[in-house]
C-alpha cells in the first residue's frame, strides 16, 4: 500500500500529553493493520533503526534530499539501498513505547523549510537535522515534481558508447574536413 492509502489517525502539529507543547506532533499517524508499504518515490534507505519511543524505523532519503521517517515497523523488507517508486520498504506494526496500535508514523525533514509555519519546526533525529514538514502537504507536491531518469538515460548512454556499432560521418562533414 502508499503511504496516502490510509486515513490520518493522529494529524501533524496535534496536540497532547506525548508531545511537544508549543510545537506539536512532528508527524501524521496513519492507521494501518499490518499492512506492507512501499516507497513513495525514488531514493534511498540511509539507516533502519530501533529506538525506544519511535520501535523499529526507516530513514528514507527521497531524490529531493528529503529525509523520511518511518517508525513503528514490525519488518524491514528491502535490505537493498537504493529503491524504487512502489517497492515495499517495511511492514506497519506496534513497535515501540509510544504506541497503543497498530499504524505508520511519517515524517519529514527536510534541510529548508517549505513554508512560513514549518520554520517553527525544527527537527533531529541521529544526523538528520533540517525543518519538519505536513507530510500530507509534502506528498501532494512531490506527486506533481517529475521524477528524475537520469539514471536510466546514463545507463542507456553508456551502452551506446560501449556498442561496436558505428554511426558513419554525414556526407557533409566528410566533404569539409577530408
Amino acid at each position: 500500500m502508499k503511504i496516502t492509502d490510509s486515513p490520518v489517525c493522529n494529524p501533524y502539529r496535534a496536540k497532547g500529553k506525548w508531545y511537544h507543547k508549543k510545537k506539536g506532533h512532528t508527524g501524521e499517524d496513519r492507521l494501518f493493520d499490518h499492512e506492507i508499504i512501499v516507497a513513495p518515490c525514488d531514493g534511498e534507505i540511509v539507516r533502519v533503526a530501533k529506538q525506544k519511543q519511535m520501535g523499529l524505523c526507516v530513514y528514507f532519503k527521497d531524490y529531493l534530499g528529503n529525509i523520511h521517517v518511518f517508525a513503528h515497523c514490525q519488518t524491514v523488507y528491502e535490505s537493498k539501498r537504493f529503491v524504487r517508486k512502489g517497492q515495499w520498504l517495511f511492514r506497519s506494526g506496534n513497535t515501540g513505547t509510544r504506541t497503543t496500535a497498530p499504524h505508520t508514523h511519517h515524517e519529514i525533514i527536510t534541510p529548508k523549510p517549505l513554508n512560513i509555519e514549518d520554520r517553527i519546526m525544527t527537527r533531529k533525529l541521529f544526523e538528520f537535522e533540517g525543518y519538519n514538514t505536513d507530510p500530507v502537504k509534502y506528498l501532494k507536491t512531490l506527486n506533481h515534481i517529475p521524477e528524475p531518469t537520469w539514471i536510466v538515460k546514463t545507463l542507456e548512454a553508456a551502452d551506446w558508447i560501449k556498442s561496436r556499432v558505428r554511426v558513419p560521418y554525414p556526407a557533409w562533414l566528410k566533404s569539409k574536413h577530408g
